[in-house]
């Protein structure tokens, strides 16, 4: 009893502390504010190919010498920790929403990523899709967490605010722990801190060994069960949807899978996956799509990785280079 009445208790308070209706939406609530860094950038750069992708086309791929190569004004869009959801907001609300539409969108992935909306949607990865999304994203709500809920979990999501808001209970309760004694004892505010815990937790600080299992453990994610069918997944995915915004803009979508050290060799594979990229391969074909596939090129070795995804920089010259050599034709 005395749980039941303190979870009604904490409920009452979660409703009123974050303004949230109830019954609330099933989801995440989404703040008004767009981040349109990106818009702007295009719009005013006018580039003819806008790369997107996560840290690995960060790391991975030298854009003043690709747009050398090219003879082709190159912008990036590369966002550290993003996936599908993320890449699909940033199509909608700043690439395809441009007063000036560029000709070509290269994006970049890994194996299974296009079509998972579930992947680095939540935790500390909110932020990333909650900064490109408008106040209503029914699409992003649906693929990316309702879609992930059984139907307890639905159920609790709306009448239950403990656990329906039980991130932005989280965040409140971190940035007391993270922010405030910091303020308190050392006359650190938030920036300072943070700061701080970024130079102290940095990944160059791990064990190299702790920090690549880390990674790749991370990794493995994208694949197993829930990866296996494409022609299942792909229609609960963004990928339809980013085909065919870049349609409608008349904007030429390339898509690259880039190299990893989880299978680093075609017959390392798992025999789904092999299977998963043939028919994604078949279907984009059949939506006028190209794919470049780098995932087994010979000439990006091993020692070319700093880690089991990310290029060093002689790694970043090379991928360069087979990219622009790739892309060449496909411009002309």
């Amino acid at each position: 009893m005395f749980l039941i009445l303190l979870g009604l208790a904490g409920s009452a308070w979660v409703t009123f502390r974050f303004e949230v209706p109830y019954p609330k939406p099933p989801g995440p609530q989404f703040d008004a504010k767009v981040k349109l860094t990106y818009q702007r950038a295009i719009e005013e750069k006018r580039p003819q190919l806008v790369l997107l992708g996560d840290s690995t086309l960060e790391l991975g791929v030298d854009v003043p010498n690709l747009a050398e190569t090219l003879n082709r004004n190159v912008y990036r869009i590369g966002i550290p920790g993003s996936a599908s959801a993320v890449w699909y907001l940033a199509l909608e609300n700043n690439i395809a929403s441009a007063s000036y539409k560029p000709p070509y969108l290269v994006l970049f992935f890994r194996d299974t990523l296009l079509t998972r909306p579930d992947d680095r949607v939540t935790g500390r990865y909110f932020a990333l899709v909650d900064e490109l999304a408008d106040r209503y994203e029914p699409l992003v709500t649906q693929l990316s967490y309702v879609q992930q809920m059984n139907p307890a979990e639905r159920f609790l999501d709306q009448y239950l605010p403990l656990y329906g808001n039980k991130a932005q209970v989280k965040d409140d309760l971190e940035w007391q722990a993270r922010y405030r004694p910091a303020s308190l004892l050392l006359d650190c505010n938030q920036g300072c801190a943070d700061i701080a815990f970024s130079a102290v937790f940095a990944t160059e600080n791990l064990l190299p060994e702790v920090a690549r299992q880390s990674l790749i453990d991370v990794e493995l994610g994208l694949y197993g069960p829930a990866s296996e069918d494409f022609a299942y997944q792909v229609e609960r995915s963004y990928l339809p949807e980013i085909i065919r915004l870049c349609r409608e803009n008349g904007i030429q979508l390339i898509l690259v899978r880039t190299r990893t050290l989880v299978y680093p060799t075609g017959q390392s594979e798992p025999a789904y996956l092999q299977k998963y990229i043939q028919d994604l391969s078949a279907y984009l074909a059949s939506q006028g799509v190209t794919f470049l596939d780098f995932a087994h090129d010979p000439r990006l070795r091993p020692e070319l990785f700093f880690d089991a995804v990310h290029m060093n920089d002689e790694g970043r010259v090379v991928f360069t280079q087979l990219l622009g050599e790739a892309l060449q034709p496909i411009l002309k």
